[in-house]
């Protein structure tokens, strides 16, 4: 009685109703427990009660007396059950199990069941996975006397979570049975719980001091669960569990033969099993899963020799031509992933079907032989549209696979060859669907022998429910699809490697992703290339392929498209250069969904028109052709410029040669799609081009407009203008610049990508560096985008000789010429009047003249000058008015839009300086 705390947790004495009790040092028997509430409620019922009401008081006062874990008694009251515990003096449980019971706490606790049913629990280790080491540790158990004083600790290697953790029940139940626990309490340390990601409300300094000698007095007399298991050995998160599971050894240490302790390891912990049998004092017992036999690595001789053994044991006398038959279908040709037991019970199938129940032989099914198997896969795999390399690279896997087992047949021992594989390239382009099919193919050629295929994302990975070992055992037998395999936890690389390599003989792993994250996943941990059989690319789909795709989408909808709306469609899909979350075959999706939507709403819009504002009208009744034809008009097209980008090209002034050159340009790249489109064999030329010349002479403007026309006319998909200087492609991080400049590509996707003085990335060995990859994205992207390197002419010509990959990239270089004085002067009148201002002749004049007075100096500026010369004239102007009028109200609309020749100042610095005068114009036309 002295270590202990007892509280009523309801004082309803009527309803003799005792909700809990605390006991330090678990000092009190349920029998004692009973003798002492007895005593007490007695004692209180006469004094309250035996006045009023006698009947409460005799011998008739009974008690249920229930031992309860922390986690039910806060079931009942949480507040009161932590007070409870504080008094107890058991603070540190308290604190540990702060989270609550909704939440996975640190210290979590339950009570031992009472199984005495030995029959039961040796039937249930013997059919579990670690049936070997388990019967053999119940039979010590149960040979040896009760005794509550702990003997030996327990260390259970866990690769699958759910089987050890029923090993682990079944031996908790056994020792409590036989008098071998010290009591049934039992508490789990989850020590994934100080893990990195998943922070605790209490930090890790604050847990190291709750794992104190108090704790340790508080577990004595109980079995402690020690669970390591989801612990990666040597990682971040693992380094700072095994801080704490050490210091929790040094305070229990002395009262090792007082707390029975059971090891949860992760399998492969060689190391740490070894330094937990150094730091308990107590004699450690393993217990490990079954070693499965594995029949590929036994001779014919042996395999058929314990065939023979175990059939005999179970009253069979099996012919020597029905044992060959037998492993000649399975082990022999490599195709069967079973074990001794499972082939005798195949060849006890067949035996029954050949004797006393011959009249199914005709009804059942039982094993092809894998080279006589129908590739049905294989025909699934041809169907899809493209991916013509892809589904090359798995029919070679296949093949290759077929002759593993012919060579088994002929006694030659298995390649190593690993059917781990990664799927690479863009969103949309078939690789999950690719996947379902493989793993169908490799059921029927007897690879793996499940086909399901368990699909996984990769930031999911290590999350409750997809813990490693956990997935793995849902997915043996099958394909583990890994999404965004890039996204996977560093701290799991190692385990992930480790279990690919323990179940490659039957379960095949596919990490997909994008190109660029998964080469950098493989670079990441060296043990993943080793474990990689195949690296297969997933190219984007072609305009003829994502053209085949939509059909088919809009044929499973029953839908039908006017020439007209399959025009605009085909157009549609035919731009280059889908941005890469656009997603190939999900762009094709997305953009039948809208078509269907729009022609909906079209639908709808034309019924309620009959209707509108008399209700008494009858609405026309849809017929079926007419709610499955789509039209033009429920095709989205992209929003057309104010004015027509042709138009716009026109409008500029001078660069009439210019002009014609893209025109040109554009009608090739256009005709080519034609082309392409009706069939004939093109090969698409990349429109890539070299803007030279001085400053302001229109190249900027130019490359804009490009962008528009490319996109009328459906040669790019959204035909914007991305503008980059070449420091915008470099990076200060060595080995960093090909990463930038992919970006900058890939951003570009569908539109035009304008390197303005672009010869400035020949000076640097980042530059190099970005001009080297630019030369490889220009032609692996020569229909996704249209790139325009623009500079000084001597200093582009000489540029373009410092990678001879330019050549065979750009075919086109156009020369922008100066401005004439007179086409000055025209820039200088629009950029005026698109400025609101008007002039006179006297005005253009002036400025002609002063154009003609600057000469050869405006080759540094050229529509630059104007649009600086009409700044001044507005400044002046300003200072003008401002002289000569000095109340507002003075000043008409005229005064205020006009701009006269003494506005215009020839400024001396033009005279003196060959610079660019640099100012930043409001207006392209002046670039």
């Amino acid at each position: 009685m002295q270590d202990t705390y007892i509280e009523y947790l309801t004082h309803d004495f009527a309803s003799i109703s005792i909700l809990g009790a605390v006991t330090h040092k678990n000092a009190l028997t349920p029998d004692d427990l009973e003798l002492m509430l007895s005593e007490a409620i007695t004692e209180n019922l006469q004094k309250n009660l035996l006045k009023t009401d006698p009947r409460y008081f005799g011998s008739n006062v009974r008690f249920d007396i229930e031992e309860v874990s922390y986690a039910n008694l806060v079931t009942s009251s949480r507040n009161r059950a932590n007070m409870l515990l504080q008094k107890a003096n058991l603070t540190e449980f308290l604190e540990l199990h702060e989270r609550g019971i909704y939440q996975r706490n640190l210290l979590s606790s339950t009570l031992n069941g009472c199984n005495h049913d030995w029959k039961k629990l040796y039937a249930e280790a013997s059919s579990s996975y670690y049936s070997g080491d388990l019967t053999a540790e119940l039979d010590r158990i149960l040979g040896s006397p009760a005794n509550h004083s702990v003997v030996v600790n327990y260390v259970i290697t866990v690769a699958d979570t759910t089987s050890a953790y029923d090993a682990k029940d079944v031996l908790l139940k056994v020792l409590e049975g036989a008098g071998r626990a010290p009591s049934r309490y039992i508490y789990t340390f989850d020590f994934f719980q100080l893990g990195v990601e998943h922070t605790p409300s209490r930090s890790f300094q604050e847990v190291k001091d709750l794992v104190n000698m108090n704790l340790g007095v508080a577990l004595r007399n109980s079995t402690l669960i020690l669970d390591y298991s989801r612990l990666t050995y040597g990682s971040k998160r693992e380094s700072v569990a095994y801080e704490v599971l050490t210091q929790l050894l040094d305070r229990i240490s002395h009262l090792a033969r007082e707390i029975q302790i059971v090891f949860l390891v992760p399998s492969n912990s060689k190391n740490l099993i070894e330094n937990l049998i150094k730091r308990t004092p107590l004699p450690v017992v393993l217990i490990e899963p079954d070693k499965v036999a594995d029949l590929s690595s036994m001779s014919p001789q042996e395999t058929r020799r314990q065939l023979a053994e175990k059939l005999s044991s179970m009253s069979y006398s099996p012919q020597g031509s029905s044992l060959d038959r037998l492993l000649e279908k399975t082990v022999s040709n490599y195709s069967f992933h079973g074990t001794i037991d499972d082939l005798a019970n195949q060849w006890i199938n067949e035996h029954n079907l050949e004797t006393d129940y011959y009249r199914y032989a005709n009804a059942v099914r039982l094993p092809d032989d894998i080279l006589s198997r129908e590739a049905k896969g294989i025909d699934r795999l041809k169907e899809l549209i493209g991916l013509k390399a892809v589904k090359e690279e798995i029919i070679r896997i296949v093949r290759s696979n077929r002759s593993e087992f012919r060579y088994r047949r002929l006694g030659l021992p298995p390649s190593d060859a690993s059917l781990h594989c990664v799927f690479q390239g863009p969103p949309g382009t078939g690789k999950t669907e690719v996947a379902r099919i493989y793993a169908e193919i490799l059921r029927d050629a007897g690879i793996i022998p499940e086909g399901r295929i368990l699909e996984v994302d990769g930031s999911a990975l290590g999350s409750p429910g997809y813990f490693v070992n956990d997935v793995f055992r849902r997915g043996k037998g099958s394909i583990i699809f890994i999404d965004e395999a890039y996204a996977i936890s560093p701290p799991l690389i190692s385990e992930l490697i480790a279990q690919m390599e323990n179940n490659r003989s039957d379960t095949v792993v596919i990490l997909a992703g994008y190109r660029e994250s998964m080469q950098q996943l493989l670079s990441f941990n060296e043990g993943f290339r080793s474990r990689i059989g195949a690296v297969i690319d997933f190219p984007n789909y072609s305009t003829d392929e994502l053209v085949q795709i939509f059909d088919l989408m809009a044929k499973h909808q029953n839908l039908k498209l006017t020439d007209a709306a399959r025009s605009l469609v085909q157009n549609q899909l035919a731009a280059a250069g889908m941005r890469p979350d656009q997603g190939n075959a999900r762009y094709v999706r997305q953009l039948l969904a809208d078509i269907r939507q729009r022609q909906q709403e079209r639908i709808d819009v034309w019924i309620s028109s009959f209707s509108a504002g008399d209700s008494a009208v009858l609405e026309p009744e849809l017929t079926l052709e007419q709610a499955q034809t789509i039209i033009a008009d429920d095709v989205p097209t992209p929003e057309q410029e104010a004015i027509p980008a042709v138009e716009q090209l026109e409008q500029l002034v001078g660069l009439h040669s210019i002009k014609d050159e893209v025109k040109r340009q554009l009608d090739f790249v256009e005709i080519q799609k034609i082309r392409r489109d009706r069939g004939i064999a093109t090969r698409f030329t990349p429109m890539h081009m070299v803007f030279t010349g001085n400053p302001g002479t229109g190249k900027t403007e130019i490359a804009r407009i490009v962008g528009k026309i490319a996109r009328e006319r459906k040669i790019l998909a959204v035909g914007k203008f991305i503008e980059v200087s070449a420091a915008q492609l470099t990076s200060p991080i060595p080995g960093g610049t090909a990463h930038v400049v992919t970006r900058v590509f890939n951003e570009a996707r569908g539109s035009v990508l304008f390197v303005d003085e672009a010869y400035s990335l020949g000076s640097t060995a980042a530059g190099h560096e970005a001009v080297d990859a630019m030369v490889k994205l220009m032609e692996d992207m020569r229909e996704e985008l249209i790139v325009i390197l623009a500079g000084y002419t001597k200093d582009m010509e000489a540029f373009m000789k410092t990678n001879d990959g330019f050549a065979s990239r750009v075919r086109t270089t156009i020369k922008f010429p100066d401005y004439s004085a007179s086409e000055l002067m025209e820039i200088f009148e629009l950029a005026a009047k698109g400025d609101g201002y008007s002039i006179t002749s006297a005005t253009q004049a002036k400025a002609l003249e002063i154009f003609q007075e600057l000469g050869s100096r405006t080759r540094d500026g050229n529509g630059r000058f104007a649009r600086q010369l009409l700044e001044e004239a507005k400044l002046n102007q300003a200072v003008r008015l401002q002289r000569r009028h000095h109340e507002p109200h003075e000043l008409s609309t005229d005064n205020l839009q006009l701009l006269i020749p003494e506005d215009l100042t020839f400024k001396d610095e033009w005279k003196e300086t060959q610079a660019s005068i640099g100012f930043i114009p409001n207006s392209d036309l002046a670039r």
